[in-house]
């Protein structure tokens, strides 16, 4: 299964979550990548079992991250609305 969002400038965002539910599909090779094409965006990934414990960074443009089932067993990413005109941003699980 692949799923794709497409963040088509800083006012599209997406809530806290992570993409570990049974309907996501139970692989131990699924994965999350994430790209961003003509602008950098900003990524929130806040620790589950202690909520104050967060990595908030910025994602340049043209970089490409990836994380797995494990990290979002433990994890949950978020990308928050940007009050600026941005380019493009892309994720995509599979």
């Amino acid at each position: 299964m692949t799923l794709v969002n497409a963040y088509m400038h800083g006012m599209h965002s997406i809530a806290k979550h992570s993409d570990d539910d049974a309907q996501m599909g139970d692989d131990e090779k699924k994965n999350v990548f994430c790209f961003s094409v003509g602008a950098s965006r900003r990524a929130v990934f806040r620790c589950k079992r202690d909520p104050d414990r967060l990595l908030d960074v910025m994602i340049p443009e043209g970089l490409y991250v990836m994380w797995g089932k494990r990290f979002q067993q433990l994890w949950t990413h978020e990308f928050p609305k940007m009050y600026a005109d941005f380019g493009k941003y892309v994720t995509s699980e599979e």
